[in-house]
């Protein structure tokens, strides 16, 4: 009996005693995601840490980039034609071999264009039908101009004005890859939509 009371005494002294010592347990920290765009910095605090305004980051909402990766009439006036074509706000569209009707990925994608030209309603584009280089040349010039005309049609019942947008065929003429692979030519078979005027 005495050896049973003896080993709840020490389980009692080796459990209890540390919970009772005043010792404060840490808080368990919160990472937070970096919102600037410099390197992969995070920031740690406890839940109980303040964050002051010297902490947040403000944004002048009439200059920069705003959301989905638009950008402000400001910002856009401030940039040369060759640095708004060069940042591609504008994405291409990609056709199957031989076609022109719109895939669901470029539906997808002339979504997005006819959001940002109708945001930006002083912006006028030009949509440059590409081919791959099989075909005659006559042939793909052809093929080219109906695959930036069903572009511009798609936009056009989107909601972006007609005379905003020009249309041109260069074929197979400027390819984006010079490869003769079924890879190369994928990426040649394109509408490119090119900022002509802001």
């Amino acid at each position: 009996m005495r050896t049973i009371k003896t080993m709840v005494a020490i389980f009692a002294l080796v459990f209890l005693l540390p919970a009772c010592g005043g010792k404060k347990t840490q808080e368990p920290t919160t990472q937070l995601p970096d919102v600037s765009e410099g390197e992969g910095m995070t920031v740690e605090r406890t839940p109980d840490t303040e964050i002051g305004e010297e902490d947040v980051e403000v944004v002048d909402e009439g200059i920069g980039v705003g959301d989905e990766g638009g950008i402000s009439e400001r910002a856009l006036s401030d940039m040369t034609l060759e640095e708004i074509n060069a940042a591609e706000f504008l994405k291409n569209i990609y056709f199957d071999f031989d076609k022109y009707d719109l895939r669901d990925d470029a539906v997808a994608q002339l979504n997005a264009n006819a959001r940002w030209i109708k945001e930006h309603d002083s912006v006028r584009v030009i949509i440059e039908g590409h081919c791959d280089e099989r075909g005659t040349e006559e042939y793909n010039l052809a093929l080219g101009e109906r695959r930036a005309k069903a572009a511009r049609s798609y936009l056009v019942r989107l909601g972006v004005t007609a005379h905003r947008m020009m249309t041109v065929s260069y074929g197979e003429s400027q390819p984006m890859d010079p490869g003769h692979t079924e890879f190369a030519w994928a990426k040649n078979r394109r509408a490119h939509f090119r900022v002509i005027e802001r």
